[in-house]
């Protein structure tokens, strides 16, 4: 093959990749950030003896090896109990 060939090769791969890079917006700067909205802890009915704590858990992942991750998890702290305030309670509660 000619060297030719391999430079516009490379020319053409390198254009096509600077170009997936050139594609993405950009997000709009925040000037501040309003606390009535979105998503926030306060404005959540949170049922459990410790009212002051506030535990989130999340899983990710799309298969079924996440998805039994996930399911152990919450079966293991559905299991395990736990004394907040004299009061006994779930973790998953």
């Amino acid at each position: 093959m000619h060297p030719s060939f391999f430079r516009l090769a490379a020319a053409t791969v390198a254009v096509f990749a600077l170009a997936g890079c050139a594609g993405r917006p950009v997000n709009p700067k925040l000037d501040a950030a309003d606390p009535a909205a979105g998503y926030r802890a306060g404005g959540l009915y949170i049922r459990g003896v410790a009212s002051d704590t506030l535990i989130v858990v999340a899983f990710s992942g799309g298969g079924t090896r996440a998805a039994a991750f996930a399911y152990g998890a919450l079966e293991a702290l559905r299991d395990t109990e736990l004394t907040v305030g004299g009061k006994k309670t779930r973790m998953l509660d």
